[in-house]
């Protein structure tokens, strides 16, 4: 993986999402925030991808997203090898904290009407495998 980076950025830790989860649980519930903390952990390979570490979220390519709060991110330049054959660099969003990407990902849950799983997929058929997926992630933090 190759990146673009102009300066040496703080890279987010494990310890980063842990106290996210934690704050969020308390602002939007156990329930919520155990589900937010199995999302992360599927998407982040349990907080190690560099990706992750990037941006402080499951990874989000710049102007695929609504509702996006002004001052709560930046952007970097990424080689994106998630495609097979279709390496490129992108553009992705990179947030101010973890806490922050929690909470626009609950409420883009919100918006989508608890459809959670939309976060991976559009499609009906992909949803239900990234839920059965989720199933197998167990919390830590919650």
């Amino acid at each position: 993986m190759i990146l673009h980076i102009k300066k040496k950025k703080k890279m987010f830790t494990e310890a980063d999402a842990k106290e996210a989860i934690l704050k969020l649980s308390q602002i939007k519930g156990v329930e919520r925030a155990k589900l937010i903390e199995r999302m992360l952990r599927l998407e982040t390979a349990h907080f190690k991808s560099l990706q992750y570490k990037m941006s402080g979220s499951a990874g989000m390519e710049e102007g695929s997203w609504k509702n996006l709060p002004k001052n709560s991110y930046s952007t970097f330049q990424m080689l994106d090898n998630h495609l097979k054959g279709d390496k490129q660099m992108r553009t992705f969003i990179k947030w101010n904290s973890v806490y922050e990407f929690c909470i626009y990902l609950s409420d883009y849950i919100d918006r989508h009407d608890g459809n959670y799983a939309r976060w991976n997929a559009v499609s009906a058929e992909r949803q239900k495998v990234y839920k059965k997926h989720l199933e197998g992630v167990r919390n830590r933090f919650i």
